[in-house]
């Protein structure tokens, strides 16, 4: 009798079950099943096409499933810039740095923000700290170059300084055949020689 009862327990429960399962395996995925890495992707999705509030909901749904995703704060603090949300957006580097020291992401965001922020010495620092990570991202390695070239010959009269790193952004632009940044680099070049 026990056996029997016990059966019939067990059919009962695969019967309640197994709808629900198919249901569930059939359905689209829902936002609780959506993962952090998949909120990231939609925001850097949002990112690209200057979608910067849309990216900073998706970053931070990302974060508020995953609180050591440090990508995901980087990439919100270069959203938050956009949007002029500049302290917010060092906030972000800040963090993204505490979770993984390494990010050349986050220190190169970082120093966009403090740039726009005119804190030049702390931009020149981020700029120098991705330099010196020499991050597999060539086109970043160039864009640091680039910037803080420009901040030391525009800001602090490092001239010399300045145009040797915007000749090394412009010989790693090409080496890329990135003929556009090459091209803008030459230009800033050519604005930083006419300076006095």
């Amino acid at each position: 009798m026990k056996l029997k009862k016990n059966l019939s327990i067990l059919r009962i429960s695969l019967i309640l079950f197994l709808p629900i399962a198919s249901a569930t395996w059939t359905l689209p995925r829902t936002i609780a099943q959506t993962t952090a890495r998949d909120f990231f992707k939609q925001g850097l999705n949002k990112l690209v096409t200057n979608d910067y509030r849309g990216a900073v909901a998706d970053f931070t749904q990302a974060i508020q499933l995953d609180r050591h995703f440090s990508d995901a704060y980087a990439f919100r603090c270069e959203a938050r810039t956009q949007l002029l949300e500049l302290t917010e957006a060092i906030a972000d580097c800040n963090q993204a740095l505490e979770i993984d020291p390494d990010s050349t992401v986050a220190y190169f965001n970082r120093g966009d923000a403090r740039a726009d922020l005119q804190d030049i010495s702390g931009a020149i620092d981020d700029f120098t700290a991705v330099i010196q990570r020499n991050p597999l991202n060539q086109r970043i390695l160039a864009e640091a170059y680039l910037r803080r070239g420009a901040s030391r010959a525009y800001y602090f009269g490092e001239k010399e300084e300045g145009l040797r790193d915007i000749q090394t952004a412009a010989r790693l632009f090409r080496q890329q055949g990135n003929n556009k940044d090459y091209q803008r680099a030459i230009q800033v070049l050519e604005v930083l020689e006419r300076r006095d």
